[in-house]
């Protein structure tokens, strides 16, 4: 590690494990300033500015947690270099630690489940709002909605659908019994249209009939629902995925390894959103963060 670092931690005991742990940090901040300026950053031409920009790089792909153990090791780092007299001024003093960004979710999974019984047996619902709420129930995406009728593959026992996000990535949905049932009846209503999409919708300006659902037929299938029924107010697919997520981690107690696989989302995600999420019943209150 550059200027002695590494001995200065030895010299305290730190385990070989943290060394290396730090070492990555730090050889990562230099690269990425070396890849981001033309001219070499002197240690004392360093500032708040440039910490920051590094920090904003790692947002995406990394939780508030390790934001926050990427800046304390910086912060170790640069009160280094000060006590040494290698810099005049620790730039990372003037940085404060982030926040964790609350993800409320305005209801329970388990209210979205008690509902659902009501709801297919319902008549002011047509099938396309049924089956919108079924994929709800499955943490769906609305790209994960555009799959085709060769996608879908009906067994003896259930329905199984493979559906892709827009990472790319591809997980299958199984429907059973009532579930299933309902599907199947949608699903058989889409084999008329020429469309090889599931959900269809009727175009606009344009020479084919129908095509792939558009987004304001989805939301008009969700607000139809949560207007007639009481608890929903802000059900959307985000805030059912939210519920989801909070459900399979908290209640079913599933790892971060497993909500991955079941949501097509990779690790990283999963685990921000975990770590960021908190269940909050709006009810004319917000949650605050201490």
């Amino acid at each position: 590690m550059p200027f002695g670092f590494s001995v200065h931690l030895r010299n305290k005991n730190i385990s070989a494990s943290t060394i290396s742990g730090y070492c990555d940090v730090i050889n990562q901040f230099f690269s990425y300033l070396d890849f981001t300026y033309k001219n070499k950053l002197e240690l004392h031409e360093i500032t708040v500015r440039h910490i920051n920009q590094f920090l904003r790089s790692k947002e995406k792909s990394c939780s508030v947690h390790t934001l926050n153990k990427i800046l304390t090791i910086l912060k170790r780092f640069f009160d280094y270099l000060w006590e040494k007299e290698l810099i005049v001024i620790d730039p990372t003093t003037k940085i404060k630690s982030y926040r964790r960004e609350i993800v409320e979710i305005p209801f329970s999974y388990e209210q979205l489940l008690d509902l659902k019984y009501k709801i297919l047996s319902s008549d002011q619902y047509n099938l396309r709002m049924k089956v919108v709420y079924l994929f709800a129930l499955q943490g769906a995406t609305y790209t994960e909605l555009h799959f085709f009728k060769d996608d879908v593959t009906i067994n003896d026992e259930h329905i199984s659908i493979n559906v892709k996000g827009k990472n790319g990535i591809s997980r299958t949905i199984d429907l059973y019994d009532k579930d299933a049932d309902i599907f199947h009846a949608f699903y058989t209503q889409s084999l008329f249209h020429t469309t090889p999409y599931v959900f269809i919708s009727k175009k606009r300006n344009s020479n084919e009939e129908y095509g792939m659902m558009d987004y304001d037929v989805l939301k008009d299938s969700l607000r139809f629902i949560r207007e007639g029924e009481e608890g929903i107010d802000s059900l959307n697919l985000t805030t059912a995925r939210n519920a989801y997520i909070f459900h399979l981690r908290y209640t079913k107690k599933l790892s971060i390894d497993r909500i991955s696989h079941l949501l097509g989302i990779n690790k990283t995600q999963a685990a921000v959103f975990v770590e960021n999420q908190s269940y909050s019943l709006q009810q004319g209150k917000k949650q605050k963060t201490s």
